[in-house]
């Protein structure tokens, strides 16, 4: 099944100083679940985006994102108790 949708894209460059790309998982999801940027924590960013996948392409498998949400989470503790269903 494939979702039609219309997106835009953030591409992160190499040259920027927080660019984490390459990183292993476990890494970024460490960096992701203490950090904080200027929207504000940047789990809860990646949590919205992954409720977002969910709820606007059911049939995503995109298992990256499902990773690293799950990664994140533990290491989260108020995420601990409410880790939602699969991506």
């Amino acid at each position: 099944m494939f979702c039609n949708l219309q997106v835009r894209v953030y591409v992160g460059e190499t040259t920027n100083p927080s660019f984490a790309g390459g990183e292993p998982l476990a890494t970024l999801a460490d960096r992701i679940a203490h950090t904080v940027g200027p929207s504000g924590p940047n789990k809860e960013y990646l949590y919205n985006l992954c409720t977002a996948v969910r709820q606007l392409c059911p049939a995503s498998e995109d298992q990256y994102l499902k990773e690293l949400e799950r990664l994140v989470r533990e290491r989260d503790p108020e995420a601990r108790n409410g880790t939602p269903e699969g991506l």
